[in-house]
């Protein structure tokens, strides 16, 4: 259970559900510590008042990153069913014009893409050209899949927009959880040093009734074992922009969720870097960006959970970030 949790590393061991857990125990432990001798008036108090924010930031993302991931099947959605249409009419225009330069001016010679972003731009030229050449009788027989193609490339828009605009909240969301939570992290580190300094043997009894527990390994989270079914069977990371790593990840057989954890190069141990990011479709491959990165090399760890929380087998992937 995440209110049992007792570890000296919180910071790595537990994502940001559990560790709000945490902190808020150690609040109330402190709590009852103030009439002790070794109690840190001078830290403590500092430390309550940094919750409250990083759990408005950490509610706040949760419902952006659903809303996000909402949005983007709209927009996919929208997409398939536009770029289909486009595939007809490009087809077709070679049999009411000259092939190849009715292609050339309606900005689909080459292959449709299978990037959004970049299919919007062929998309967008071919919307912008039909505008302009729609009344020329050479294109009547077209005017039907036209009239179909422009509604959808209005619904495109709309959704593309939608999407980003919502993703980019999720994404600074995501920011301010991280950097509340730093601000918790710092003040509670201190805290502990307060009373290592004071308490020097890890394995005293003492600690044991404090959330960060002994050093003797047993209170601490225990490490996962693995189940069969497979976790991500396809992952990969590149740097799509200056400190911007973009994560995709597909073949998540069995898994509900997914968890994100991030390791950056001369650091010891990995940090969160995500929540349990739905998994509706086992099939699709779905992307997630990481900002304001430092140029440093880093290592990811995509684990999968299945319905009752248990984690499956985890994938690691590497980006160098220039």
């Amino acid at each position: 259970m995440a209110n049992e949790i007792k570890t000296r590393d919180p910071q790595a061991k537990l994502y940001h559900k559990d560790y709000l857990t945490w902190i808020n125990n150690t609040v109330v432990w402190l709590g009852t510590q103030v009439a002790e001798p070794d109690y840190p008036a001078h830290l403590a108090p500092d430390l309550a008042p940094l919750i409250p924010p990083f759990a408005a930031a950490l509610d706040s993302w949760h419902v952006l990153n659903e809303l996000a991931i909402g949005r983007n099947e709209i927009f996919t959605n929208i997409f398939d069913a536009l770029r289909d249409q486009l595939q007809l009419i490009k087809e077709s225009l070679p049999t009411v014009a000259d092939e190849p330069p009715v292609l050339a001016e309606f900005g689909i010679d080459a292959a449709l893409s299978r990037d959004r972003d970049e299919f919007y731009i062929q998309a967008k030229a071919a919307n912008d050209h039909w505008a302009v050449v729609s009344a020329e009788p050479q294109f009547a027989p077209l005017v039907a899949d036209f009239g179909i193609f422009t509604g959808l490339y209005a619904d495109f828009v709309v959704a593309k927009e939608n999407y980003y605009t919502t993703f980019n909240a999720s994404q600074q969301a995501q920011n301010d959880v991280l950097t509340t939570r730093a601000a918790i992290h710092e003040c509670e580190r201190e805290i502990f040093g307060w009373y290592r300094a004071r308490h020097k043997n890890g394995t005293d009894e003492w600690w044991t009734a404090t959330w960060w527990g002994t050093t003797s390994g047993g209170e601490e989270p225990p490490a996962p074992e693995w189940p069969d079914w497979p976790g991500p069977v396809e992952a990969s990371a590149e740097q799509i922009d200056e400190g911007l790593v973009r994560l995709t990840y597909s073949g998540l057989n069995g898994g509900k969720t997914l968890r994100i954890d991030r390791l950056k190069q001369g650091d010891a141990d990995y940090v969160p870097v995500t929540d349990g990011l739905p998994l509706d479709d086992p099939e699709e491959v779905m992307p997630f960006d990481d900002n304001h990165l430092d140029k440093k090399k880093y290592t990811y760890k995509l684990t999968p959970f299945d319905e009752v929380g248990n984690p499956g087998t985890p994938a690691l992937v590497e980006v160098t970030v220039s």
